[in-house]
């Protein structure tokens, strides 16, 4: 019984260091993200968003855009492991690219700008719990933004209208309604049909660095060939870098 009682004991006390440890350690990364984090957004005060906006808008190649809508596709902030009790409470540490990423870039100034530049609908498809959907920010997708700037929700609340999406496959045809931009007073009737879709996709991929630089990469229609641009800002303008 005494043998049983210390190898329990042992166990006990294994178990409980192992989960100091790792409590610690979690600890230390957190404090870690949250310097890089604090870092990270006061360089951001320094530096012209506007101006990073109108590089990346320039840099859409409309020859890569052919088709008379465009999806553009947002991910999340920042996937956070399932057991967080509260989900948003991380989010401010743990954002990657906190001042400059998909759902600042894609905000109602610049989708409008799109719309009449590229004379196409733009539909937003975003990840939902891990799957993507046609529309756009959910009330819990809001309150992650906020974070980052609570002017950005009162300012930018988008307005969309709502079209549908007809998919056909084996020989079935199903029709759901979705939320979308117009380019001028169009309507929308996305199609997917096997290989043929009358939309394209869009991808910008935004990382913040140090020393005020961003990184955005754009990609269409899952192309794995990725268009990488590097920008550094000094001396009050952005400029070019040939690699990071």
């Amino acid at each position: 019984m005494n043998k049983l009682y210390i190898l329990i004991t042992i166990c006990l006390s294994y178990f409980i260091n192992a989960q100091l440890s790792m409590q610690e350690q979690n600890a230390k990364i957190m404090k870690q993200e949250n310097s890089l984090y604090s870092e990270l957004m006061m360089e951001s005060q320094q530096i012209d968003l506007k101006k990073i906006n109108k590089i990346v808008l320039n840099s859409i190649n409309r020859d890569s855009l052919t088709k008379p809508n465009l999806v553009f596709i947002i991910e999340p902030l920042d996937p956070a492991p399932l057991d967080y009790l509260d989900v948003m409470e991380q989010v401010s540490s743990r954002i990657k690219n906190p001042y400059f990423n998909q759902a600042i870039f894609w905000n109602k100034k610049n989708i409008k700008f799109l719309t009449r530049k590229l004379k196409k609908n733009l539909i937003p498809y975003k990840s939902k719990n891990g799957f993507f959907t046609f529309g756009y920010f959910t009330k819990e997708n809001k309150r992650l933004i906020k974070i980052n700037d609570e002017g950005y929700i009162k300012n930018h609340i988008l307005e969309q209208k709502e079209g549908k999406i007809m998919t056909i496959k084996d020989n079935t045809i199903l029709e759901e309604k979705i939320m979308y931009f117009p380019y001028g007073s169009q309507s929308l009737l996305l199609k997917q049909n096997g290989d043929y879709t009358n939309f394209d996709r869009i991808r910008i991929g935004f990382e913040n660095h140090f020393n005020k630089i961003i990184v955005f990469e754009i990609s269409y229609n899952y192309n794995p060939r990725k268009e990488r641009f590097v920008y550094q800002y000094i001396n009050n303008k952005w400029k070019r870098k040939t690699e990071l």
